[in-house]
């Protein structure tokens, strides 16, 4: 634990890999469940796959059973997933959708309401169960981008002003007209769960492989660097709370013509990558968006998944070429989960350590700050912005 807390405390710009324990040590993995997952904001799902009354999504916050519901009133609520009665799993995990309005338990049939509230306890005989003393317990939610982010311990400062400054890095993009799911994106797979992709891996090595673009020339060198080049990222602001990155973006103009006018000539040939610790990422571009989620599942294992959007005005292009984009998701999809499980094999030495990391990993240091603020009660560093530095830069080159 000492050497992690050390690890964590290094200067955002100038990091350090993490010590292979804590890849694999339970103490470890119970402690950021409880600090950094329980008592903070934390993505759950796209309010956009919960568009009926009924539908839910459930799965595990740390180590609590929660799911995320929209009730008959149309209001979006998250609440425990656990019985009142013996603690019992209510909802399996991942999308469905509820038989009426009523939530069943599986094991005696306690019955609650899509509100929570404890409608009905079978058999009780002498036993009186005060119904309100024994609804399930709801937990407070905000939304980001359209994806539901739930605090289960409540005492989280408003994720609104966590993420204070966000909005003016994507207001040329207008993503709330961003409506149709990318085909494909979302697709069910092999060991999955609802839409996530399960990974024999700890959820730092899932996170780590989705926010830094270091990896891109090598690992994905014929799948997403002639996308997103390696050498033209460059990071543009953030600090434990959130971080924006960026990058060119080659994209196809006979394939994708539109170019909303609200964009700036740096927003139009760019991608944008958004990190909110501990578990969620989104990539924005004028293409296209999609987001992905980490839902650790256990020291060694997690399930990732997401959903993708694009302007409506590109979703007749995109179809037409769903077979090649669908072959190329799947494929760098395969890479990633390869990489990702023989990283975690590794972490089994006693006798390697790892060593400092690189600029293009500077996001795995605000994440590692954002543990050690966390885990640890140690400072965040201040918001540090290099953005008005590179529009010189690029205006200079122009």
């Amino acid at each position: 634990m000492e050497a992690l807390k050390t690890a964590l405390s290094a200067p955002a710009a100038t990091p350090l890999a993490l010590p292979f324990s804590a890849f694999r040590d339970p103490e470890v993995y119970d402690l950021e469940m409880e600090k950094a997952f329980c008592g903070d904001w934390v993505a759950v799902c796209s309010e956009r796959e919960l568009t009926e009354p009924g539908s839910y999504f459930s799965q595990f916050i740390g180590n609590e059973p929660i799911a995320v519901i929209r009730g008959a009133d149309g209001r979006i609520r998250a609440m425990s997933n656990n019985c009142r009665h013996r603690g019992t799993m209510l909802l399996d995990r991942g999308f469905g959708k509820l038989a009426g309005t009523s939530i069943i338990c599986p094991y005696h049939a306690w019955t609650y309401s899509d509100r929570g509230e404890l409608r009905g306890v079978p058999y009780p005989g002498s036993v009186d169960v005060d119904k309100a003393e024994h609804c399930l317990p709801t937990y407070p939610i905000e939304t980001f981008l359209g994806v539901v982010f739930v605090n289960v311990d409540g005492n989280a400062q408003p994720l609104s002003e966590r993420l204070a400054g966000i909005d003016k890095t994507l207001r040329g993009y207008d993503l709330d007209r961003y409506t149709a799911l990318a085909p494909g994106y979302a697709a069910e797979s092999p060991g999955s769960t609802g839409r996530s992709r399960q990974v024999e891996a700890n959820w730092k090595l899932v996170m780590a492989n989705a926010i830094e673009p270091y990896h891109l020339f090598k690992l994905h060198e014929t799948t997403l660097e002639p996308l997103y080049p390696t050498k033209d990222h460059i990071y543009l602001e953030g600090s434990s709370e959130w971080t924006v990155i960026g990058g060119n973006y080659v994209t196809h103009p006979e394939l994708y013509p539109w170019e909303p006018d609200c964009m700036t000539e740096f927003e139009r040939g760019r991608y944008l990558l958004i990190s909110v610790p501990p578990s969620f990422v989104a990539i924005v571009s004028r293409d296209e968006w999609y987001y992905a989620i980490a839902h650790p599942d256990g020291v060694d294992r997690t399930l990732f998944g997401g959903g993708g959007f694009m302007p409506p005005e590109l979703y007749d292009e995109r179809v037409a070429n769903r077979e090649q984009v669908d072959a190329l998701v799947e494929a760098f999809n395969a890479e990633d989960l390869w990489i990702m499980e023989r990283g975690q094999l590794s972490m089994r030495s006693r006798r390697a350590t790892g060593g400092p990391l690189v600029q293009s990993e500077r996001i795995l240091g605000d994440l590692h700050r954002f543990l050690a603020s966390r885990m640890f009660g140690i400072a965040p560093e201040p918001f540090h912005s290099e953005a008005d530095d590179h529009m010189r830069r690029l205006a200079a080159a122009a």
